[in-house]
């Protein structure tokens, strides 16, 4: 998946306003990103999700990043809150 991709997903889950977790594996040199909404896999990537999923709703719960290792795998969690949106109308005069 391109960055570009990742960035379209990420921007349409944060428009909904749902809380969501950016999730990071990290595998020798590669990494492979997706992001958990409603205890959900939006791109898939997550597909032993037991212990992620339930470690992404812990990063939610604390509101903090997590490090740890799962499977030999290297996984970083970051929990997003969206930002609301503000919109100004008026005349400026």
């Amino acid at each position: 998946m391109s960055s570009c991709e990742f960035f379209r997903a990420l921007t349409r889950a944060s428009s909904e306003g749902g809380r969501i977790v950016i999730v990071k594996m990290l595998i020798g040199d590669n990494v492979l990103s997706d992001i958990v909404i409603n205890g959900r896999s939006l791109l898939g990537v997550i597909t032993n999700g037991g212990e992620v999923l339930e470690l992404a709703n812990k990063a939610l719960s604390e509101g903090k990043i997590i490090e740890t290792t799962v499977s030999g795998i290297r996984v970083i969690l970051e929990p997003m809150e969206p930002r609301p949106t503000i919109i100004v109308v008026g005349s400026g005069l």
